[in-house]
């Protein structure tokens, strides 16, 4: 007899089985179902759209961190350039073109690459011995850097030097000196380019010459090259009479001591 019987449990799994039978298990819906249905689909586009906003960002973000990574590249190679006062080799020049234009091609309509592209072909320019072409192209480059950031006072100076290169003296040039001291009255390049400027035309008496001298000189970030914009005039005297105006003037040039 107690062969015959089964476990208690056994028992009980065959009366389920025979009297009511298996149950069934309740199937869930899934949760993106439950979710699409609950949520109004007022809110499921306005998500929808964010999300499609966000991985927008995510590709330009993406896209303005490489271009900077090239961008940095030619800045890098224009650094040396500057220290040894010439382009390494033609192969390094045509590194950093084609930095930049990688770097243009993420990020098209950027005014500071295309100024950055602009000094190197300055540079190009004065490893060939002023090849106008380059600076022609150059010059092109910087009115569209002016164009798209037209209260940027660095631009402007910059047009100004690559005119006085060209050795273009023209009205064009007088009002790019007027709006460059209107921009940038305390920016360094603006002190180098109208100090230049004057002195290329022989206005060695004028105001805007007596303001931006004084200014650059008292600039220690633009006074080594004013200075030598001086000297390479030969406006020593013509300076120091104006610099003599000022009895603030703390910094005395050397050619001034004597």
């Amino acid at each position: 007899m107690l062969t015959s019987a089964a476990p208690k449990r056994h028992r009980q799994g065959e009366g389920r089985v025979q009297g009511h039978g298996r149950r069934r298990r309740t199937r869930r819906a899934p949760w993106y179902r439950t979710l699409f249905t609950t949520i109004p689909a007022s809110r499921l586009a306005a998500t929808a759209a964010a999300l499609v906003v966000l991985v927008g960002l995510c590709f330009h973000a993406g896209a303005m961190g490489l271009a900077h990574l090239q961008a940095m590249h030619a800045e890098h190679a224009m650094e040396r350039w500057q220290v040894r006062g010439k382009v390494e080799s033609e192969r390094s020049m045509g590194d950093a073109l084609a930095s930049i234009d990688r770097a243009m091609q993420l990020h098209p309509d950027n005014p500071y690459l295309i100024s950055l592209k602009a000094r190197a072909l300055e540079w190009r320019a004065y490893s060939n011995g002023g090849a106008a072409k380059d600076y022609l192209q150059a010059l092109t480059l910087y009115r569209e850097a002016a164009r798209l950031r037209p209260i940027w006072p660095d631009t402007r100076a910059e047009i100004i030097n690559v005119k006085l290169n060209l050795g273009q003296q023209d009205p064009e040039l007088d009002n790019l000196v007027q709006r460059a001291h209107q921009l940038g009255p305390y920016t360094p390049a603006v002190h180098n380019a109208i100090v230049r400027a004057e002195l290329a035309r022989g206005n060695t008496t004028s105001e805007l010459l007596q303001t931006h001298l004084l200014r650059g000189v008292q600039d220690h970030r633009s006074r080594g090259q004013v200075l030598q914009l001086v000297e390479s005039y030969n406006q020593q005297d013509a300076a120091c009479q104006l610099l003599s105006q000022n009895q603030d003037l703390k910094y005395r040039p050397r050619f001034c001591q004597s």
